[in-house]
């Protein structure tokens, strides 16, 4: 079997053992080469040059707390398991993301994010996401659950010199003020701490 959409920006192709193929190029809001074998409910894929530019999927990827500006996503993966809740490996790099956080009275960014999927485990690797020589070094990990999140932990690390203008509200106050320190989040998408 084969599929075409538009004008070739995307192609599926598959055959009755469960092989397949797919190939997406622009305007396709993702681009990249895919290949693997569905079996069932299992199947496995490796997909080669993924990119996509996050403008597409920012009201996906935003909160409440985060909210996803601009970016580009680049990268290598590796799925396999069931198609509902399948294990990932590989790397990706956002490049250039800009994105707002209810905490900071300031955009973030742009910074260059490496992020690493071993499983059901995604991290963000040591980054610094500091401003204009502001050392705030950026860490985390996410558990995935079907695509999604199903927990967090994230932490930033500022040297002595530098501060991050934070900003808190709460049951109607409001707090600002310059920290210092290490600053941790953690939680569900229901509740954070």
């Amino acid at each position: 079997w084969s599929f075409l959409w538009g004008k070739g920006e995307l192609a599926l192709h598959g055959s009755p053992d469960g092989a397949f193929s797919a190939d997406a190029v622009k305007p396709f809001p993702v681009q990249g080469h895919a290949e693997g074998s569905a079996q069932g409910k299992d199947w496995s894929a490796t997909i080669q040059n993924f990119s996509t530019d996050l403008s597409w999927f920012a009201p996906l990827l935003s909160s409440p707390a985060f909210s996803v500006k601009e970016g580009q996503v680049h990268g290598d993966l590796r799925l396999s398991g069931t198609f509902v809740d399948p294990e990932i490996e590989g790397s990706l790099t956002v490049k250039g993301l800009v994105a707002l956080s209810s905490f900071v009275r300031q955009p973030l960014g742009p910074v260059d994010l490496p992020l690493e999927f071993h499983g059901h485990l995604l991290k963000l690797l040591p980054v610094n996401v500091g401003p204009r020589g502001q050392k705030w070094i950026a860490t985390g990990a996410a558990t995935l659950d079907h695509y999604g999140i199903a927990s967090y932990q994230f932490a930033v690390q500022t040297d002595s010199l530098s501060t991050i203008p934070a900003q808190y509200e709460y049951t109607g106050l409001s707090a600002q003020t310059d920290v210092t320190g290490l600053f941790q989040l953690s939680g569900t998408p229901q509740e954070m701490t």
